[in-house]
């Protein structure tokens, strides 16, 4: 099941990365920012972040979201042609850097370490679609070769940092993506996320009430703002009430807690597809829907929440 998603995941990522550079790339194109060719402004930030959110896939999808901006534009077959080239080197270089440094996560932009190789990708990449743009033999938007690459690269650079990582930081913590790893860096790198807290819930009272301390616990020693546990206390309450309720005697529900920068919440149980989030009001005003008013609670508090079905197994993601 998981091997036959991934083609499905590719395409997926490719459109979404050929639509986002479309969109982005448009309107920049028509108003000719800054004086600059084509090939040069904020849109030269897309192939590295694509590159280093989706890997290959994402940096050919923003090649060819430029290609086919151009095209909608009609500007010259060649000019479009090696922005694209341009674009999908730059956003290869800027992933395939990552994993060649000697870092042990996923991509991401937290630590000191992590915000150094970031900015090493992004060099790379500026230097990448500068050599494209300026091996290209003959004269190429009325511009010299030296001119052009000047022009690429850093816009390439300076983009990459003004915008490019703000929306790294806020893909990766905000709202927990998970980067694309080429398969070589996974089998040398364990691929699991920081656990704080891990813990399985049995469909009893008593269970319901230990997984409740715990969580009090981790609050108190993590030394999370009142509001925040009172944020994660709620959520996974509210959850594990209604999950619980669905279960049969035996049933049990893992749950894990990761707390960084943000909350994250995983729940897994086994059977019949079930989404608590997916609850809706129903008539008979608020006595009729208290399990309701806390899912929709949860929902408010949540900046992402996710349920998956795969393999007659339900998966809940949060973060708060």
């Amino acid at each position: 099941m998981k091997h036959r998603s991934e083609p499905m995941r590719a395409a997926r990522l490719l459109v979404g990365a050929v639509l986002v550079t479309v969109l982005f790339d448009l309107p920049f194109r028509l108003i000719e920012l800054l004086g600059l060719i084509p090939a040069a402004g904020p849109k030269n930030m897309l192939p590295v972040l694509f590159g280093l959110l989706c890997g290959p896939v994402g940096a050919v999808g923003a090649g060819l979201g430029m290609l086919l901006a151009g095209v909608l534009v009609q500007e010259a077959a060649l000019e479009v042609l090696v922005e694209a080239v341009a674009a999908a080197a730059a956003g290869m270089a800027a992933g395939a850097v990552w994993y060649l440094m000697p870092v042990r996560t996923r991509v991401r932009c937290k630590t000191r370490t992590d915000v150094l190789t970031v900015v090493l990708c992004i060099a790379a990449a500026s230097l990448a679609a500068a050599a494209v743009v300026a091996c290209v033999p003959g004269p190429l938007w009325a511009c010299s070769a030296g001119s052009r690459a000047a022009q690429v690269g850093a816009s390439t650079t300076v983009w990459s940092l003004l915008l490019g990582i703000p929306c790294l930081i806020t893909a990766t913590s905000m709202f927990g993506i998970k980067p694309a790893a080429p398969h070589g860096w996974l089998m040398r790198h364990a691929d699991c996320d920081p656990v704080d807290l891990e813990h399985t819930v049995l469909n009893k009272t008593d269970s319901i009430a230990e997984m409740c301390d715990a969580v009090d616990m981790l609050t108190r020693t993590r030394g999370l703002e009142q509001k925040q546990g009172y944020a994660l206390m709620s959520c996974v309450e509210e959850l594990s009430c209604l999950i619980l309720a669905q279960l049969p005697e035996d049933g049990r529900l893992e749950m894990q807690l990761t707390i960084s920068d943000s909350l994250m919440v995983r729940m897994r149980y086994a059977g019949a597809r079930y989404n608590p989030l997916a609850i809706r009001m129903q008539p008979g005003g608020p006595l009729a829907n208290m399990d309701t008013l806390g899912i929709l609670l949860v929902r408010e508090m949540a900046v992402y929440a996710k349920h998956r079905y795969e393999q007659a197994v339900n998966e809940i993601r949060i973060i708060i």
